[in-house]
């Protein structure tokens, strides 16, 4: 369904939109219909092209708020650029305007041939078709056109996602705009937060790293806490290719996590769930006790040099004690 959507707006833009095309009879309450208002993009693009097609200043398209792209390093842009300036530019973009800035726009679809132009020492301006394009449609077309034409990486789908959800577009939007179902939207959001936007921008696009490496990096970040991506950089400065400091990232907190830990890493600390001090009953001089329980574990403290003898017969006996406690724990959890 996506390709068919760019096919049909670069066949619009070139002149030959098939209006025969059963598939641009279905109503908006069949299984396309949904598709169907993205396609609003590419109805009457011939008479568009012939009659609407404006020369705008290149520094009034803004971008999107949504990120699709860690960075447009596409090495295809460069001989775009010399094919356009060769043979000028034959296929507009597609804008709309913004609602309180009449003289900007936000692009639709075309970043390729923007970024190309942009790339010109000459170019001013570029041709353009503006329509008035729902936020639901405009990502929509954003998300296809990066997944026709940019070839995203997973990490940067993820984020893609994950700003759309910020942006407060709903799961079957972004499903949509990504071209997959609710589950697959809901996985690629969960790893662009696990990772988080600090670590992920560190290492960057990464091509050839899929969903399970992302996950397993996303998992270590969140065990290591909010420094990860400060104990990560200076492994990553010399690393000139994104997967190999992806691939060195994740062995640096699997060394941090997993493995041994490194005492000069920062620990994250562990949030208090419970503290308090008590003395066993009976009497004035029984032990005191102090508790503490977190996130990570419980500790119960006695002072030994005050309490010596029952301290040494709970060390001669705190086996026998836990499995008691233990059997009081199940004990109590039974109806």
């Amino acid at each position: 369904m996506a390709r068919k959507l760019f096919g049909m707006i670069e066949a619009g833009a070139a002149g030959v939109v098939d209006k025969t095309n059963p598939n641009l009879d279905q109503g908006p309450n069949s299984g396309a219909g949904r598709m169907m208002s993205v396609n609003r993009l590419s109805s009457g693009l011939m008479d568009l092209t012939n009659n609407s097609v404006r020369e705008i200043a290149l520094d009034s398209i803004i971008a999107s708020d949504i990120k699709d792209r860690i960075a447009l390093d596409d090495p295809g842009i460069q001989d775009l650029a010399r094919a356009i300036a060769k043979h000028g530019q034959i296929v507009p973009i597609m804008v709309r305007p913004l609602p309180d800035r009449p003289d900007r726009y936000q692009i639709i679809y075309g970043r390729r041939r923007l970024a190309a132009i942009r790339q010109l020492d000459q170019a001013q301006t570029i041709k353009a078709i503006i329509r008035h394009v729902k936020d639901e449609d405009a990502v929509i077309a954003q998300g296809q056109e990066n997944n026709l034409r940019l070839d995203p990486s997973y990490i940067e789908k993820a984020l893609f996602a994950r700003s759309l959800q910020e942006q407060g577009f709903d799961i079957t939007t972004i499903g949509e705009a990504l071209n997959i179902d609710r589950y697959s939207v809901s996985k690629f959001i969960k790893v662009a937060e696990d990772t988080g936007e600090d670590v992920i921008s560190l290492i960057g696009a990464a091509h050839e790293i899929g969903r399970r490496p992302w996950r397993e990096l996303g998992d270590l970040v969140q065990s290591f806490g909010p420094e990860a991506a400060a104990h990560i950089a200076p492994a990553l400065e010399a690393l000139d290719d994104s997967n190999d400091r992806f691939r060195t990232a994740l062995t640096r907190l699997k060394a941090a996590v997993v493995q041994e830990p490194d005492k000069t890493a920062p620990k994250k600390p562990a949030k208090a769930i419970s503290a308090r001090d008590f003395r066993l009953v009976g009497k004035e001089d029984a032990p005191q006790m102090t508790y503490r329980g977190s996130s990570r574990q419980i500790a119960l403290s006695i002072e030994r040099t005050a309490n010596k003898d029952f301290t040494d017969w709970l060390d001669q006996n705190i086996d026998q004690i836990a499995i008691e406690i233990q059997q009081r724990w199940k004990a109590a959890r039974q109806p």
